[in-house]
């Protein structure tokens, strides 16, 4: 078990995470980014758009950090450009940009985008396409996925066989979610 010292030291330089010194905390995360580090440019573009750090709301900034971010690989990123052009921040409104990117995010593994392809999907009237998206997001462990494919299960979109398969698979990645570790560095996650 990690002690409270450990859990808030900076998992790549080993320091003590300081979240009350906002200068200090941009020049770590520009060391970062010099390195080449895309989650630390996505970090910078949430500080940003959120107007956070002692940086001023500037959601133009917080795309172009997440774009670099995005060319990097980083799922998350290109999940934040889509739900940039579903509400408008920084770009004007796009459903097609949107799913665009959530669909990169998505094959890269990021299972909220995922989710977001089957409403999308679904409000689009592609329901086969939709309750795909949800399954593969279920067998991930999304709560919101497995609530829609209950109601696929119940509405005959989804068959029994498949919806015995999902609840396994999402109980075992549930299971697998579950650690100390991982709970320490949600806690650590939330300072960034």
């Amino acid at each position: 078990e990690f002690s409270n010292q450990e859990v808030y030291n900076c998992p790549f330089c080993r320091m003590p995470a300081t979240i009350d010194d906002d200068a200090e905390y941009l020049r770590r995360i520009h060391a970062r980014i010099d390195a080449g580090d895309a989650e630390a440019m996505h970090c910078l573009g949430c500080k940003y758009s959120d107007g956070e750090k002692g940086l001023t709301k500037n959601h133009q900034k917080a795309m172009e950090w997440w774009s670099k971010a995005a060319k990097l690989g980083l799922s998350t990123a290109n999940r934040n450009i889509a739900a940039a052009y579903y509400d408008g921040r920084g770009v004007p409104k796009d459903p097609k940009k949107e799913k665009y990117y959530h669909e990169i995010a998505a094959m890269a593994g990021h299972v909220s985008s995922r989710s977001v392809l089957g409403t999308i999907e679904y409000n689009e009237g592609h329901f086969d396409r939709a309750y795909k998206h949800w399954m593969m997001a279920a067998k991930a462990g999304c709560t919101y996925s497995l609530k829609e494919v209950q109601e696929g299960f119940e509405n005959r979109f989804v068959t029994k066989e498949q919806y015995e398969e999902i609840l396994v698979a999402f109980k075992d990645s549930v299971d697998e979610m579950q650690s100390v570790q991982r709970d320490h560095a949600v806690a650590f996650a939330s300072l960034c």
